[in-house]
């Protein structure tokens, strides 16, 4: 006992000796004597050496799953191939195919505006460019065709098998006849077979210009049909009301108002007009496919 009680003497002076010299506590874990001597002669070396000790308290790196997609997919419904099955003969129903064009029904003429019918009466329908030599070039521009009023023209041609006459002022340029004769081939119906005469001029001085330019639309369908004694049917889509024609017909002519359909020049040819051209090109007499309230405009 005295021998352990001496030693424990000497330990705690040996420890006071220490901790007066600035030195740590032999009690406390030893500090290898390089990495003190470095401390003490260069402190930015001891602070890297913290650094790249490593440090018991970071966390250790995750180890990804072997089963990952499992984890991944683990809240989907299991497979059900019934429903696989429907899925697939969905998506192939809407499949874009191939369109298969009814055979050319000569007998049928569809007589084709295009400003207030296909695209919104406006300004446009063509785009100018000027080259550096001075030339200039003109292309048709189409890129403001309805996409509803294009559909229901290609209603009225699957469902009957008409063809296309273009009675729009479109007819007086080439390039315009070529843009949109492109555009409905595009759209998976035929160009148009011809186009309305141009030589038939307006009267002039008879009141209205516009009544005026009404009158000679009719009359170039007047001439058309002349031509081509093998049509049975035909109907007029357009967004001026040719019916104004009526008033110069005979007892025995027939009536505009029996072969017309009349659109809105800002929303184009919809499926009910479409409906309507069907019908008038099967034989069938409507109502006045007329609007009731008729737009006001001004040609010059």
């Amino acid at each position: 006992l005295a021998r352990a009680a001496q030693a424990w003497r000497v330990g705690s002076v040996s420890n006071m000796a220490s901790v007066a010299n600035g030195e740590p506590q032999l009690s406390r874990p030893s500090v290898p004597k390089a990495a003190l001597d470095m401390r003490r002669r260069d402190p930015a070396k001891s602070e890297s050496l913290k650094r790249r000790a490593p440090d018991p308290a970071a966390k250790k790196p995750r180890v990804a799953s072997s089963n990952f997609l499992a984890d991944l997919y683990a809240g989907l419904p299991a497979p059900d191939p019934q429903k696989d099955a429907a899925a697939k003969e969905r998506a192939a129903k809407t499949e874009d195919k191939t369109v298969t064009l009814p055979p050319i029904d000569r007998s049928k003429v569809v007589f084709l505006d295009v400003d207030g019918v296909l695209r919104p009466l406006k300004a446009g329908g063509f785009a100018a460019y000027q080259f550096g030599d001075g030339e200039a070039a003109i292309t048709c521009d189409t890129s403001d065709f309805i996409h509803a009023s294009v559909d229901a023209l290609r209603h009225v041609v699957m469902s009957t098998g008409a063809v296309l006459v273009l009675s729009s002022e479109w007819r007086r340029a080439q390039v315009m006849r070529e843009g949109l004769d492109a555009h409905l081939l595009q759209n998976h119906m035929h160009a148009c077979v011809g186009a309305t005469t141009t030589a038939i001029d307006r009267v002039l001085g008879s009141g209205d210009p516009m009544t005026a330019f009404r009158k000679r639309r009719v009359k170039e369908l007047d001439d058309w049909l002349s031509k081509n004694p093998q049509v049975e049917q035909w109907v007029s889509i357009d967004d001026l009301d040719l019916t104004v024609g009526d008033e110069d017909r005979g007892p025995g002519d027939w009536k505009v108002v029996d072969h017309f359909v009349q659109t809105n020049d800002q929303v184009g040819l919809t499926r009910r007009g479409a409906e309507a051209a069907v019908k008038i090109l099967n034989g069938e007499k409507l109502q006045p496919q007329v609007l009731k309230v008729q737009p006001q405009r001004e040609l010059l």
